[in-house]
């Protein structure tokens, strides 16, 4: 009979390790899904026990290889594997991007060998002529830990909640000491008025029929929430030079149509006010993605980039259609529906707002009343379901030319979660791709009242 081997990967524990040298915050990512025990090498358990003490110490991750091999050298390196060994790890790293396949991979390992070890122990205690429901007794529990240890512990005291909930009021009530609102300013006073602001944990969903403005509009929160968070746009229609010209416009106030075709040329005041334009959006802490991925694609690179950027809280999604689905042979109901849930499971783990766009469906086209309805939002039910709440954009110039409502949009919030329902009258430039408040509020079709939902 041939002897088998302990169930481990030095592999991935090399790759671990070395990933965590190299790029100080994949820590971050990893931290709460592996821990020394996982490790089935000594001398990794003691290498990333070494990381961990130094990453936890500060804001910020700063255990690299250099770092690393001066403190193992002063406790005695040999512990660590050796200098040469620590310092030759992120040299063997395949690629950052797949820690958390092979943090994965690990777990996996390490799980195994407990089972082999109670396993063994339960095959003890049978051996040793102890009282058979002894035995069986502790062979479960055994069982029941080793169940336990695969999974991270999300249970919370009520303790724990009730502290975390008194401490989030104290927190709102100090916001609000300096700020409207509790939550990041959209840069719309009155629309803050009915949604509390971009709160960590929700899923926004702003939805539209195509030319209402919808990604001016989310390009304009984005803008303004830049001023106080970190924020990622991930852009499934327009590549992010796209994006920032509209930004340019906005922000000069510059016929985007100009600033597309390069005829500024001859026209002095517009190259004065893009240069200041270019001044004020360059150093806003604003992140582009503009490459076509799945929504757990998306959840992995969220969760590096809030792993380097600890202030992130907006991701703005354009949009949901144009992402790519996970399983291809599913009808597009359950494509989307997953894609609404995955986005909505992102908010809540990273505690940050995902502002998500959505079209709607054609039927809105066929309709006298062409403001849009719940029952409108594009391919799945599911979307109304998973977000906290939902904004529609309705401009009556798009259907009527002759309208006295010219330049006018009616912004309306049909589910709020956490507040008021009701429709905000806000301006609306085409030409620099951008909405302002006019600091009344309109009743519009879903009217002004505090109806929660």
């Amino acid at each position: 009979m041939t002897e088998r081997k302990i169930p481990s990967s030095l592999d991935a524990e090399r790759a671990i390790l070395g990933a965590c040298l190299l790029d100080p915050s994949c820590w971050l990512i990893l931290r709460d899904e592996v821990n020394g025990e996982d490790f089935h090498r000594e001398a990794h358990r003691q290498l990333w026990g070494l990381i961990s003490e130094v990453n936890g110490k500060g804001e910020r991750p700063t255990c690299d290889s250099l770092v690393a091999v001066d403190l193992a050298v002063q406790r005695g390196h040999e512990t660590y594997g050796g200098a040469a060994y620590i310092s030759g790890l992120p040299e063997g790293v395949p690629s950052t991007q797949n820690i958390e396949i092979y943090a994965a991979l690990l777990r996996d390992r390490a799980l195994r060998r407990r089972a082999i070890v109670t396993a063994h122990e339960l095959l003890e205690g049978a051996y040793q002529g102890e009282d058979v429901s002894d035995v069986l007794a502790q062979g479960e529990k055994a069982l029941q830990r080793l169940a336990g240890s695969s999974v991270r512990d999300e249970w919370r005291t009520q303790a724990d909640v009730v502290d975390r909930c008194y401490q989030l009021k104290a927190e709102r009530t100090a916001a609000l000491m300096h700020q409207a609102v509790a939550g990041t300013s959209t840069g719309f006073p009155k629309l803050d008025a009915k949604t509390g602001g971009l709160r960590g944990g929700d899923l926004i969903v702003l939805a539209a029929r195509p030319a209402m403005g919808k990604s001016a509009l989310a390009l304009n929160i984005a803008r303004k929430a830049s001023e106080h968070i970190t924020v990622a746009v991930v852009n499934q229609e327009m590549i992010a030079e796209q994006c920032v010209d509209r930004q340019f416009a906005s922000e000069a106030r510059v016929n985007t149509t100009s600033i597309r075709n390069g005829i500024l040329a001859s026209r002095t005041d517009d190259h004065a006010r893009m240069a200041d334009a270019a001044e004020a959006l360059h150093g806003l802490p604003i992140h582009w993605l503009d490459v076509s991925c799945t929504v757990s694609r998306l959840r992995s690179l969220a969760r590096r980039l809030k792993a380097r950027e600890p202030n992130l809280g907006l991701l703005v999604v354009d949009y949901l259609q144009l992402l790519e689905a996970e399983d291809r042979r599913q009808n597009r109901e359950q494509q989307v529906a997953g894609m609404s849930r995955g986005l909505k499971l992102l908010a809540k783990e990273l505690k940050i707002c995902v502002l998500l766009l959505s079209q709607l469906n054609r039927g809105v086209e066929m309709r006298e009343n062409k403001r849009p309805r719940m029952a409108d939002l594009r391919e799945s039910g599911a979307i109304e379901q998973d977000a906290d709440m939902v904004i529609f954009i309705y401009r009556e110039e798009e259907y009527n030319p002759d309208t006295e409502k010219r330049g006018l949009a009616e912004v309306i919030v049909s589910k709020n979660r956490h507040g008021p329902k009701g429709t905000v009258e806000m301006g609306w430039s085409g030409e620099y791709q951008t909405f302002s408040d006019l600091g009344r509020r309109h009743e519009g079709p879903y009217g002004g009242g505090e109806g929660y939902c």
